[in-house]
């Protein structure tokens, strides 16, 4: 690269710096985008769901009232605050998992939310739990970096620690949620420079624990098969699945237009929550 494609290169670079702001613009510019999109296609997925289309649309609108609430309340707290109460913040997180495990509402055959007072919406504790454990493994990442990196044995105590949750959504059941833990910690331990042998051989046993799950368990067997091959039950355990994929097939490469999709009416099944993401390419 010559030395006047080097000087671009640091004009850019400088021009695009947020170093010196309090913040990373760059990054709520991201957050502020994808949670707008988000806004407009619930909006649109959630069309003719109740008597009231705007139900959702108003109802999601709230969520991120709130989030931008809690956004300017951890912006307000000092970062040293979060690392030295991390360990709490996880004991909370922890109890918790055991709360919604007694008084949880069950909703197909899983305790995973806890019904809050009148028109409140449910609680997923397990998201809420998913920041604490982050919490905690960040504030322990940061103060025994240097052990991490030298001491292989180190890295088992995030990995006892990421047990204490997992074994609590075991008995949920929420195995999705159990997976989404395991890879943010393997993810964070990778990032922090832990040992890349004991991380293959940590996600190895994960990797055939889980498959021991899958197999164990007929549904999450039949979800499995179905995943690989939704065609071979269309009408049953494939049909969300092939319903999704129709979804995708119907809007090509540039979309069929905001609020066209077809598959949203009725067809797929979650098109508003779990699956909206075949709205999305079904209509942009």
């Amino acid at each position: 690269m010559s030395d006047e494609s080097l000087s671009r290169v640091q004009r850019l670079r400088a021009a695009l710096t947020t170093q010196h702001l309090p913040c990373d613009i760059w990054l709520i510019v991201a957050v502020v985008a994808l949670a707008g999109l988000g806004w407009v296609m619930v909006s649109s997925a959630s069309v003719g769901l109740l008597e009231n289309s705007y139900h959702y649309s108003r109802q999601h609108g709230i969520f991120l009232l709130l989030a931008i609430v809690a956004c300017l309340f951890m912006l307000c707290v000092p970062l040293e605050l979060w690392r030295q109460n991390a360990a709490l913040i996880l004991l909370v997180s922890i109890f918790m998992l055991v709360v919604v495990l007694v008084i949880g509402q069950e909703v197909n055959g899983s305790k995973r939310w806890i019904s809050l007072p009148g028109p409140l919406p449910s609680l997923q504790v397990s998201e809420l739990a998913k920041v604490g454990l982050i919490f905690y493994m960040a504030a322990f990442m940061s103060r025994f970096t240097y052990e991490l990196r030298q001491r292989a044995f180190t890295m088992w105590r995030p990995l006892a620690v990421l047990a204490v949750p997992a074994s609590l959504l075991f008995l949920a059941p929420d195995f999705g949620g159990m997976v989404v833990y395991a890879v943010c910690v393997i993810g964070m331990l990778m990032m922090s420079g832990a040992s890349l042998t004991l991380l293959l051989g940590s996600g190895s046993v994960l990797g055939v624990g889980a498959v021991m799950m899958v197999v164990m368990e007929p549904y999450r067997l039949a979800r499995w098969t179905s995943f690989l091959d939704p065609w071979a039950d269309q009408f049953a355990t494939g049909y969300q699945l092939t319903q999704a994929l129709i979804a995708f097939g119907r809007g090509h490469v540039t979309g069929t237009g905001l609020g066209n999709s077809v598959q949203k009416l009725h067809y797929l099944p979650e098109a508003h929550t779990d699956f909206i993401f075949a709205v999305v390419a079904e209509e942009l």
